[in-house]
């Protein structure tokens, strides 16, 4: 029978019937590094990528719900309970209204700053311009930065804020949420409190200096993580680096909502298994998608289709509260 490699666990998040399965492929160390309890990284994950958390959802070991406190077990397969998961196989019987969305998928290191957004003649009042108004220079070192979009396609945006369910907790108003707002400006990120995690959920990293002038948020974290990072990258900016920012930034703070959704996109991009077979091996599933004939080549679908497909046929589940 095939298992994890050493080291190991595998998180099955779709796992019903007539579906393929979907899972992520995760090491231990990796998110011990990235939360103190493993099995509640395990819920924030499920919320991030399928937009479902609560009282009635849990993590199974062995046919076992698992507290959160419960250390994971090496090369164990570990699997996602929620009401109403089987109804994603309405994907398989229904030709869903959905269009993929074209977009850049590069990975960035801190060294690679020529691949970063920059307009030379840009005005102040641009997204450059205010973002450096809100960030000063790099949140994590202090050092000059370049800008960076969440979300870089406007399509892309609409959709997750139309199609994705927003964490309550967060009372995040997304009615003036366009391509260039400066909340949709940052890094890969882990946001706390949310609707699973707290702050002292997230190991601390050592402080860097902070001037006069920025400040960490009162009452929240926005903590750097890195899901696959190069060494020297991780060097300069270990995980967990929290962010800071101009004591006067009117509250314009990154977007949780979009954070989530990237950090989902990045987590199934990193770790997903199956979610491509989810997407073309059904014809009727992606009956709206342009697939090619056989011998060309297939549109590059992306992590983002998938987590927007989702969405249409996620059930309606109650929404957990923030953590302290």
């Amino acid at each position: 029978m095939v298992k994890p490699a050493h080291g190991n666990i595998w998180f099955a998040l779709i796992s019903e019937k007539e579906l393929p399965l979907f899972y992520l492929d995760l090491n231990i160390s990796l998110i011990q590094n990235l939360c103190l309890k493993p099995v509640k990284y395990l819920r924030y994950l499920a919320w991030c990528i399928l937009g479902m958390t609560g009282p009635e959802t849990a993590i199974l070991f062995n046919n076992v719900p698992v507290d959160d406190d419960e250390d994971l077990v090496e090369r164990g397969t570990y699997y996602f309970s929620a009401p109403g998961l089987s109804n994603f196989i309405r994907i398989l019987d229904e030709k869903p209204n959905f269009k993929h969305v074209k977009m850049r998928n590069e990975a960035y290191t801190v060294r690679e700053w020529y691949k970063f957004e920059y307009e030379e003649n840009e005005p102040p009042s641009g997204f450059r311009g205010k973002l450096m108004e809100r960030d000063s220079g790099c949140v994590f070192i202090s050092l000059l930065a370049e800008t960076m979009h969440i979300i870089e396609e406007d399509a892309l945006l609409q959709r997750v804020i139309n199609d994705r369910s927003p964490d309550p907790s967060t009372h995040e108003d997304l009615s003036t949420l366009d391509v260039d707002d400066i909340r949709n400006g940052f890094l890969i990120l882990n946001q706390t409190p949310n609707c699973i995690l707290g702050p002292e959920d997230i190991p601390t990293a050592a402080e860097c200096h902070v001037s006069d002038t920025d400040s960490y948020p009162a009452g929240r974290r926005y903590s750097l993580q890195w899901l696959e990072g190069d060494p020297v990258s991780m060097a300069i900016m270990p995980n967990n680096l929290d962010a800071k920012f101009r004591k006067d930034n009117h509250g314009a703070l990154p977007s949780a909502h979009l954070l989530a959704f990237h950090y989902g996109q990045t987590a199934v991009e990193r770790w997903g298994r199956g979610w491509q077979d989810f997407l073309f091996s059904y014809s009727r599933a992606v009956a709206r998608y342009p697939l090619t004939r056989r011998g060309r080549k297939r549109k590059p679908y992306h992590a983002a289709d998938f987590l927007l497909l989702l969405c249409q046929y996620k059930p309606d589940h109650p929404l957990a509260q923030a953590q302290a």
